[in-house]
């Protein structure tokens, strides 16, 4: 048990403050590996107030810095204000003759104290500072907004006292040069650090935000008197430029199984060009592979087809804490042959169901011919392919299921819903739920189990888009968006996003499909009244990084449906009796990324494609783009009185052509109602209701190929139950 004099109502406190290591002096063994060379002393900073004590030690070692095994003594500079025993028991002030009671000083002598640690001739000291009680510490965070990643800036401390002469809460004395040392910290140190804790030199980290704050120790090894932890920011990357390296190219030709290299250029919001951990992602994986992290990448062609790419600085490993940022799209063409120079697709199947069917036919797109049936446990209402061409996703009202499609084996998902999204990098799907809880559930496209356990709920969401690198999914309701990273709000609900000078970033109107650029930098809201755009940037309000809205000029129209484009520059828009190709051309994505957040305000050139070469009285079942950006497809719909045709757009020429159906049945065609593209764009695979799948040649604009699909719905009886083809996706390949 300690006791105390009077005087330890005063508050006072001793710091013990050294370098980590001190040499030794004196003589030493005649074996080098006995020698004494220095002493280490631990702990680094002590603070005790009068009366309390802590255990010194000093570890020695020899000159190749192994530890030698020696009996090590202590001694103080003065016994009455910083005594400690042979074995190292500091106390601020001095011990009984037992040394077990440790009394402080009266008064108590502030200053300077120096403890030495002895041990086979050598000795090894550090300086103990004895000081007033810090009632407060103030950092003073650096002067600048960011500290670019591997550059240094410093700190400074202070430490303060309420007690002791004129000194109060309100006048609080400064006792900085009094206690010796601050310890400095931060709360992600992957962002920043401190070489050495007690020295103010603050290093920059990964591009990401973090806190940084100081201490000083107070009444024994575990006690401290903290400041306030102040906001902290090693600069975020602010523009990723990819392009072939060496060149300025954004768009590259290889031969299959040749490759080429890439280069990301990258500026942090100083202006700073720095190397930081990029994320790669291959939007077509089934093309070519794509690998890196760092300043390069190599893409390797796998199939004759199209493909993009895109690099991110992707939390956590970049931007820390905030959102990422992504480069421009960078094209290629993966050609059959280079003489002559041919893109042609391999051997692929198309994957073929409807709605209320139980079986789920391959379809090979060479042969024309029926493969092995798969029979699907429940009735699927939804259909999307990972773009590696691996696994089918099935939403369903009774269940949601997945479909290898190396194995053709089926497996049941825990809950219900439709299939909304899948990220382009394969990474992840969004299922939402077809009850009235509108759960949404988000599955890793590897180990097909949920990130969000039990979903979260979106009352109202309509639709869902991902950004490419797969970390972040906006969603559409009627009223408004939200945002949800998958790394950053992990265990938290989706966020609206609603930071805007209006306050609603839809202002007022409701949204009818959400769709992000190819390369992530932008959210396109298509709405009632117009088409409204989000940088997906870090912009800094008040402290706090969100994302920046601005409504595209001149594009008035509403739109119902959107299809972003393959090269990042804008957005396919249907608004009823038109197609708006929506170009962002102010900042040109397709020369140069994004900088600053918000980058600029959009300047865009809208060109508008009339739908009347395909009737009066049709609807719009789907909007499709092909992988190459070079066509796109609108299916359309009949209740009465018109003809259903495939819309075929040449993107390159601004141009519309309706393409009529072969009609394979016995009553009229009326509806076309869902399909996709082959990766070498030479055309598409569209189900229809003559229970038949159509090939639309994009060259020739015919239906050039029809294959009967015989899918079946649950039977009561012996007589076969077939439902139409009205789920169809091609396989990449």
């Amino acid at each position: 048990m300690r006791r105390f004099s009077s005087a330890s109502s005063v508050a006072f406190a001793a710091i013990l403050f050294f370098t980590a290591v001190w040499s030794a002096c004196g003589g030493g063994s005649s074996s080098s590996a006995s020698a004494i060379a220095q002493f280490v002393f631990a702990p680094t900073v002590i603070s005790l107030e009068p009366g309390q004590t802590v255990t010194v030690t000093a570890t020695a070692y020899n000159s190749a810095g192994t530890v030698v095994s020696a009996t090590v003594t202590y001694t103080t500079s003065d016994a009455n204000n910083a005594d400690i025993t042979q074995g190292g028991v500091l106390c601020a002030g001095h011990w009984d003759d037992t040394q077990t009671v440790c009394t402080p000083g009266n008064p108590a002598q502030l200053g300077q104290f120096t403890i030495s640690a002895t041990a086979n001739s050598a000795t090894g000291t550090a300086t103990a500072y004895i000081h007033q009680h810090v009632d407060s510490v103030v950092l003073t965070a650096p002067s600048a907004a960011c500290t670019s990643s591997g550059q240094t800036v410093g700190v400074t401390a202070q430490a303060f006292t309420y007690e002791g002469g004129s000194c109060s809460q309100a006048a609080p004395c400064d006792i900085s040069n009094q206690v010796g040392a601050f310890n400095f910290g931060v709360l992600d140190s992957t962002v920043a650090s401190f070489p050495n804790a007690n020295v103010g030199t603050l290093k920059a980290g990964i591009p990401g935000t973090t806190k940084i704050y100081a201490s000083v120790p107070t009444g024994g090894s575990s006690a401290s008197t903290t400041s306030t932890a102040l906001p902290y920011t090693t600069c975020l990357v602010d523009s990723i430029s990819l392009h072939v390296q060496s060149k300025t190219d954004t768009s590259f030709t290889v031969a299959n199984a040749a490759s080429a290299t890439l280069q990301a250029d990258v500026l942090d919001t100083a202006g700073t060009t720095i190397t930081p951990t990029l994320t790669y992602n291959n939007l077509q994986a089934a093309v070519g592979t794509l690998s890196g992290s760092t300043g390069t990448a190599t893409y390797a062609g796998e199939a004759p087809g199209y493909g993009s790419m895109v690099a991110s600085c992707t939390p956590p490993s970049c931007n820390k804490n905030v959102s990422a940022v992504f480069s421009n799209v960078v094209t290629s063409t993966v050609e059959t042959t280079t003489s002559p120079a041919t893109v042609t697709a391999n051997e692929t199947n198309v994957y073929v169901t409807g709605a209320g069917a139980v079986q789920l036919y391959p379809v090979d797109t060479t042969l024309f011919t029926l493969g092995t049936v798969i029979s699907l446990p429940y009735a699927p209402n939804s259909i999307a392919m990972s773009r590696d061409g691996s696994h089918i996703y099935l939403g369903g009202n009774t269940a949601a299921m997945v479909v290898s499609t190396a194995s053709n084996s089926v497996q049941v998902l825990s809950f219900p819903g439709q299939v909304l999204a899948v990220a382009p990098n394969n990474a992840y799907v969004i299922f939402a739920s077809t009850a009235a809880t509108n759960n949404v559930y988000i599955m890793s496209g590897s180990s097909l189990t949920i990130a969000n356990a039990g979903g979260f709920s979106v009352p109202g969401v309509k639709s869902a888009s991902f950004t490419p690198d797969g970390n972040t999914v906006y969603f559409a309701t009627n009223t408004g968006l939200y945002r949800y990273r998958i790394i950053g709000d992990s265990g938290s609900t989706p966020a609206p996003l609603t930071l805007t000078p209006s306050g609603n970033p839809l202002g007022g109107a409701t949204a009818n499909d959400v769709k992000t650029s190819a390369n992530g930098t932008i959210v396109f809201t298509g709405t009632s009244a117009n088409i409204v755009a989000a940088e997906t940037c870090n912009a800094n309000v008040n402290n706090q990084y969100v994302t920046a809205f601005d409504s595209l000029p001149g594009v008035a129209s509403p739109a119902t449906t959107l299809a972003p484009l393959p090269n990042g520059s804008g957005v396919l828009a249907l608004n009823g009796t038109n197609l708006d190709n929506v170009t962002i051309t102010t900042p040109n994505p397709l020369t140069s990324p994004f900088a600053g957040c918000p980058a600029t305000n959009f300047a865009v050139t809208p060109s508008t494609i009339s739908l009347s070469a395909l009737g009066s009285g049709f609807t719009v079942n789907q909007l499709i783009v092909s992988n190459s950006g070079h066509y796109a497809a609108i299916l359309t719909g009949c209740s009465s009185g018109c003809t259903p045709q495939v819309g075929i757009v040449d993107l390159t020429k601004g141009t519309l052509s309706a393409v009529s159906l072969v009609d394979k049945g016995s009553s009229p065609l009326t509806q076309i109602y869902s399909g996709s593209f082959m990766i070498d764009d030479s055309g598409l695979w569209v189900g229809a209701d003559d229970a038949y799948i159509h090939f639309v040649n994009v060259t020739t604009l015919a239906d050039t190929e029809q294959v009967s699909v015989p899918v079946q719905g649950p039977s009561t009886g012996s007589t076969p139950n077939y439902v139409n083809p009205t789920l169809v996706v091609v396989q990449p390949k």
